[in-house]
């Protein structure tokens, strides 16, 4: 209920509480025989603030009562809203981009710690795929397919206050023992560029959520500037 509405309803009480005083001692007493002596007046003042005065209290107790619950819960929301904000996070992506890597990041700037609700990875043709390892595997005249070292689990992961989360991580000089290859670097190098080349066609979409569940805005990060770096 807001205040004009209270207001009405106050006042519509107050005139049906005056009108229920009056008019048993109307109907009882007569309104014809007004009486010019001051001692005839008191016993009707004594009735009617002694009927009225405890009807009014009541109502002065349950406005008192509705206005403190009232502030009481605003102030709980205002408390809700600060902690909220102090809470906040802010997603942001960081590109590490040379000649042998390719490293991309979701970094938290922001306050509070950052739940990731989903990330896309969306083609120029609107193909969705939830890792890039899928994306590499289906390029073409590639000699060479990097290892992609990849977390999994993308989905309701958290990222703290300052905190990063990876989403690719290519990098030629890093060893795989469970493979082998015979390829000089130059050629790796190559394969790298093909696929920075096919990446840079390709957005990302991320949504997240505070600590309280609640949808910040999603951000949409195109890949153009990957093979734009160290050509």
């Amino acid at each position: 209920m807001n205040n004009k509405n209270l207001k009405t309803l106050i006042w519509f009480v107050i005139l049906v509480s005056i009108i229920i005083v009056l008019l048993p001692y109307i109907l009882k007493f007569g309104i014809l025989n007004i009486s010019s002596s001051p001692e005839s007046w008191g016993p009707f003042g004594d009735y009617f603030g002694g009927v009225l005065n405890p009807i009014i209290g009541i109502l002065n107790l349950i406005v008192l009562t509705y206005l403190s619950i009232n502030l009481v819960h605003e102030d709980e929301e205002r408390n809700k809203f600060t902690l909220q904000e102090l809470a906040k996070p802010l997603a942001n992506f960081n590109f590490s981009i040379g000649e042998k890597e390719i490293k991309i990041e979701i970094e938290n700037v922001g306050l509070g710690p950052l739940i990731i609700s989903s990330l896309k990875i969306v083609s120029s043709d609107k193909q969705e795929f939830d890792e890039f390892k899928t994306i590499i595997n289906k390029i073409i005249g590639i000699r060479y397919r990097p290892e992609t070292s990849i977390t999994k689990a993308i989905n309701n992961a958290i990222i703290k206050k300052e905190g990063f989360f990876t989403i690719l991580d290519i990098n030629l000089d890093r060893k795989n023992i469970e493979i082998e290859d015979n390829l000089e670097m130059s050629e790796k190098i190559l394969s790298l560029y093909k696929v920075k080349d096919h990446l840079s066609t390709f957005k990302i979409i991320l949504n997240y959520t505070d600590m309280y569940g609640k949808e910040m805005k999603e951000i949409i990060e195109p890949l153009t500037e990957i093979n734009t770096i160290c050509r």
